[in-house]
Parts: structure tokens; sequence; C-alpha cells
């Protein structure tokens, strides 16, 4: 079983961990102490890591997003998994629209011929990008699941992708 310091970020085997005896004074006239364990490099907090389904990495629990760790979620970010995760999700209007074209509609209910129209926008923008190698599209993509400010964008995509890979397997 691996272990990742909460300190220091070190990754260790339970056979590595440093134990000492923590003296706890007197109990009914007997000196007591108390077995403790950390770190082997620095003596901090431990918690069990878990792996990224992706990459097989060693993460504390708190830095995985439904078992994906950051840099294996980002690099899902292509064109085909964010139309795809703005499709199931319903985002797709609100990237066109309100990201992409800067402009504010509130967007309560989007038709299904609306919703081939902004599919279309975003397959001739991909396209674009593709033709000028200019990428502006794409990092228009990539800003719009990784911004804060569109709610929980990243943890919905990182959801997206794990619910992909349990499908299909990693690739």
């Amino acid at each position: 079983m691996e272990y990742i310091c909460t300190d220091c970020g070190h990754i260790f085997y339970e056979c590595e961990r440093k134990i000492w005896s923590d003296d706890r004074g007197e109990f009914w006239g007997r000196p007591c102490s108390q077995d403790e364990s950390g770190c082997p490099l620095c003596g901090g907090g431990y918690e069990k890591a878990k792996k990224c389904v992706c990459c097989g990495g060693a993460y504390l629990e708190d830095d995985l997003y439904d078992g994906i760790c950051k840099e294996c979620a980002e690099e899902q970010i292509t064109y085909e998994n964010a139309l795809e995760f703005m499709i199931e999700y319903n985002r797709l209007a609100e990237f066109i629209l309100n990201v992409y074209f800067s402009s504010e509609f509130k967007i309560d209910y989007v038709s299904d011929k609306l919703k081939d129209e902004l599919r279309q926008i975003y397959l001739r923008k991909k396209t674009e990008d593709l033709i000028f190698s200019n990428n502006i599209f794409f990092n228009a993509i990539k800003e719009y699941i990784l911004c804060e400010k569109f709610g929980n964008g990243f943890d919905d995509f990182a959801e997206f992708i794990a619910n992909k890979i349990k499908k299909e397997g990693v690739k």
C-alpha cells in the first residue's frame, strides 16, 4: 500500500514509515508512551494514496477528480471530448453563445433545431482552427472547461471523462 505525506508530498510504502515512541507522562505511576508514525523524510502526517485511473500515479484523494488527476483530465480536453461533454451536460449553447460569441443570453431552453445549428457552428470553428493552425477556438474550449467562473465545468468534465473511461477503457 502506498502512502503520501500530507506535508511534503513524498510517496512511500507502509514499511518505510518513520516510527517513534512519544512519551505521554505517567499512568498510575508507570511511564506511558504511544507509538507514532510519519513520513520517512519529514515525519509529517500521511494518507493512503489513490491511483489515477488514467496514468496510475499516486495522489491524495482530494487531488483526484472522479478518480482522475488534473493532468490526465486536462490531456483529455480534445475537440471531440469537449463536444461530447457539452452535448451530454447541456452546455453547448452556453459555450457557443455566451463564451465564444461573448453574448449575454439567458439560456433556459434550447430547441433541437438550435442544438443542431450550434453543433454545426462548433464543427466549423474546429475546422477553421485546424486549417489556419491558430487554435483560437480550442483555447476558448479549454478556458471554458478549466475556468471556475462557468460553474463546476472542470469537475463535470472530469466526471464525464471518468464515466467514458469506465465504459470504453483508458485510451
